[in-house]
């Protein structure tokens, strides 16, 4: 697979890819409103609409403000976006850029390699696939591996094959690599009846706790 690689190079989006030029169209306001066929053109119009809540995160929760007592839903008991502190809102919408930009690199990828019988190109494309989803993360392995049992949704065998890679290869995190991302998101850990505790303090006691236990004679 690696002499396969080199030889290759990578996979050919922009020649086999029939989305591609729906994917580098310029997208404006007035464009969001228009009808628009393909997944390319709704995941376009999706990221948007993310860059649009990201640029002006104070409008928009005074917008969810409006919408909800307009719609009469100020007093349901589900969290509306206006309910949330502006870091939270920014963190929430990069997130999903990434898994858009992941998704749409996905597609684009997936599709080459269906429109292309040279098993080489198959096995470069199919490789950038896997490198994709993890490089996503999160739940995105687990639904590659659902992906993989799907025929009707991904249609390629040899995608599907290398989907399934999902289940044993993914990567993990060293130890400061999972300090870095328990640091910058700042997760919190709710336990009945106390405040939340944020996870890196837990994580730091806990090894705190095992330095000195290790270093015992």
């Amino acid at each position: 697979e690696e002499q396969v690689q080199k030889e290759v190079g990578r996979c050919p989006i922009e020649e086999l890819s029939t989305s591609q030029k729906g994917a580098e169209e310029q997208m404006t306001f007035l464009s969001m409103f228009r009808s628009g066929n393909g997944t390319m053109r709704g995941l376009q119009k999706a990221k948007y609409f993310i860059d649009t809540i990201k640029s002006s995160p104070t409008v928009t929760k005074w917008l969810s403000k409006g919408y909800s007592w307009w719609t009469g839903k100020k007093t349901t008991d589900v969290k509306q976006l206006h309910d949330y502190e502006t870091e939270d809102i920014k963190a929430m919408m990069e997130r999903t850029t990434v898994l858009i930009d992941g998704i749409s690199k996905l597609w684009l990828v997936m599709e080459a390699a269906g429109n292309t019988e040279d098993v080489g190109i198959k096995s470069v494309c199919a490789r950038e696939v896997l490198d994709q989803i993890f490089k996503v993360g999160g739940l995105m392995p687990k639904v590659s591996q659902n992906l993989a049992m799907r025929p009707d949704l991904v249609k390629d065998d040899f995608i599907r094959n290398k989907l399934k890679e999902t289940q044993n290869a993914n990567p993990s995190r060293d130890e400061k690599g999972t300090l870095d991302y328990v640091s910058k998101h700042n997760p919190k850990v709710k336990f009945f009846g106390f405040d939340p505790v944020p996870l890196l303090d837990m994580m730091e006691y806990k090894k705190a706790r095992l330095d000195r236990w290790t270093s015992l004679p």
